[in-house]
């Protein structure tokens, strides 16, 4: 035992020695890192401050894109930012040529940085990596010192390291939309089954004002001339979830295609409140047929009206309060003229109708002779009943002629809920449709409509008067809403993948199935987010529709359907972007 001991002397000092060399090395290392992150810190807090003074220089009124001249001025003011704060002895150029402009980068005189400048987008130039901003509106600055002096990682055999950082900071937009489709992507063998959920075919041109398009799979085109015309001078695009497919693949590609934007997640329903029926006193009023939708006839009462042709059509009442520009349309070889106009009780009958809850299909239809009928939606109920604007169409409607409602500028409205329906076809509950007949489909349009144009600047109805207060989107800046379609709750909350279960639900799924030949004029915003909508119109002619969000939409029949998103003017807010922050690389 004593000669085992006295061979296992000594043996803890190397060891100890080999140890302490590594603990040297470790903590060398360790010192060495903390100082390459502090200069990584410092050169941070640089590119923070150039980037957001370049981008500042690109933040213009009225949403504009900047151009050529406002780009140049944003390379320069992030270039001087970097001068005097790294103190360099000169600046360098940052006009076309530049290698600032470039990934390989340029010195910055006496100093041991090296600096590459990228603001918004040019033809063979870097443009700015962005994840909550659009490039076009953005300066990303990259420093780097590639000579960053090591201490005591040389033992290690490490003398420098290039320790770099960059920003991005951009005129950032909240997303305004104008049409929206929200079923979730389908993919089967890395290809989205459902990409289509946006369809534009036969010609049709879908204009889209003060706001974007958005979806969670993709916008297909079909037919010659079909087209998404957004306004992209002012930085609008179309945004899609689909990580399978560019928007613009499938079956065709839009004409004058305009920019795609991919988003991280999909989509979420804005679960906007839709009105309910109350369940309490006071309770709004049933109706079995038409004459008791309009207070006449048999089977009436407690609702019945003695003074319905005075409401109606007699003086001050409701068919002298139509605008003067509301005509039933008709079309002659492919244009629109007018034939009679509503307002004129000698040209046109008007039935009045009330709000309330509608146990039967709505026929809006004339009787094949006389004069044509015009059915006005009336923004009161009747005598004694709750005063609410809403008409919970249950069986649908079937608008063969003219259906118009809000039709006094600035004046409350009326709100539309119908009940999703199961099938194509129209039955349980219903569709609301309209047929190759159609004169007018016109809610919420007040005095602004003028289907023929040369009229007087109007305003739209103000949100209807519904059982649970005002019918809008939530505030701040709330937007009525006309059309909605009682969600599906197997198909919500969404999410990336649809579900099994909503899949088998959802495919004959077609509430709104606007497809005549009508003039449809919807102000605000038609919220249907689990429903299959089909827009359709003659060859030629405008319809005006707000904000709509859908499960799909397809527009057809080689209609020009200008969206009118109803969105305030929003303020863009300047501020630093998630693309360069630690995990997410910049371009190089």
């Amino acid at each position: 035992m004593r000669r085992f001991d006295r061979s296992e002397a000594g043996q803890v000092l190397p060891l100890a020695a080999l140890m302490m060399i590594a603990l040297i090395a470790i903590v060398g290392l360790a010192i060495d890192v903390s100082q390459a992150f502090t200069e990584q810190r410092w050169e941070r807090s640089v590119t923070d401050s150039a980037s957001l003074a370049g981008a500042q220089d690109l933040a213009l009124p009225g949403r504009v894109l900047p151009g050529i001249p406002d780009r140049g001025k944003a390379r320069a003011t992030a270039m001087q930012v970097l001068v005097t704060e790294l103190k360099a002895s000169s600046t360098p150029a940052t006009t076309s040529g530049s290698a600032c402009l470039t990934a390989v980068g340029c010195a910055l005189p006496g100093t041991p940085y090296w600096a590459s400048i990228y603001a918004g987008v040019d033809s063979g130039l870097p443009q700015p990596t962005c994840l909550d901003c659009v490039p076009e509106r953005a300066v990303q600055v990259s420093v780097w010192q590639p000579t960053f002096g090591l201490t005591f990682s040389r033992i290690l055999g490490f003398s420098t390291w290039n320790v770099r950082a960059a920003s991005v900071a951009g005129d950032v937009f909240a997303r305004q939309y104008g049409v929206v489709t929200l079923r979730p992507t389908d993919p089967r063998s890395n290809s989205d089954a459902n990409q289509d959920d946006l369809f534009v075919t036969g010609g049709s041109k879908v204009e889209v004002g003060d706001g974007d398009v958005v979806t969670n799979t993709n916008v297909v085109c079909s037919g010659t001339n079909s087209e998404v015309d957004l306004e992209a001078i002012k930085g609008f695009a179309i945004y899609h979830f689909d990580p399978y497919e560019a928007w613009t693949s499938g079956s065709g590609a839009c004409l004058n295609p305009p920019p795609g934007v991919q988003v991280q997640t999909p989509i979420a329903d804005p679960g906007y409140s839709i009105p309910v029926r109350p369940v309490a006193a006071p309770l709004l009023p049933v109706y079995a047929n038409e004459d008791q939708a309009m207070g006449t006839g048999s089977g009436c009462a407690p609702w019945c009206d003695a003074n319905y042709t005075a409401r109606c059509s007699g003086p001050g009442g409701q068919q002298s309060q139509v605008p003067a520009t509301y005509y039933t349309l008709k079309t002659v070889a492919g244009t629109a003229v007018p034939d009679k106009q509503i307002n004129d009780p000698a040209q046109v009958i008007a039935k009045c109708i009330r709000p309330g809850i509608y146990a039967f299909r709505l026929d809006a239809k004339d009787n094949g002779s006389g004069p044509p009928v015009a059915y006005l939606m009336e923004s009161n109920g009747p005598a004694g009943a709750p005063v609410s604007g809403v008409y919970f169409f249950d069986n649908g409607a079937n608008v063969q002629d003219t259906l118009i409602g809000g039709y006094v500028g600035g004046q409350p409205g009326v709100a539309v809920v119908l009940l999703e329906a199961k099938n194509a076809n129209g039955s349980s509950p219903g569709q609301m449709t309209t047929a190759s007949s159609t004169s007018i489909l016109a809610v919420n349009f007040g005095n602004a409509y003028c289907p023929l144009g040369g009229c007087p600047a109007g305003s739209w109805a103000t949100p209807a008067n519904g059982p649970q207060g005002l019918v809008k989107t939530p505030d701040p800046n709330g937007v009525l809403m006309s059309l909605m379609v009682v969600p599906d709750p197997t198909c919500l909350p969404i999410v990336a993948l649809e579900t099994a279960a909503c899949r088998g639900t959802e495919v004959d799924r077609q509430t709104l199935r606007l497809d005549g030949g009508g003039n449809i004029f919807l102000a605000g915003v038609q919220y249907a987010p689990t429903d299959n909508v089909k827009l359709a119109g003659n060859s030629g002619q405008t319809a005006e529709v707000g904000a709509i969000w859908a499960w799909t939409i397809q527009f057809k029949g080689g209609t020009i359907y200008q969206i009118r998103t109803a969105n305030p003017e929003l303020i863009g807010v300047l501020r630093l972007d998630r693309g360069c922050s630690p995990g997410n690389t910049c371009n190089p």
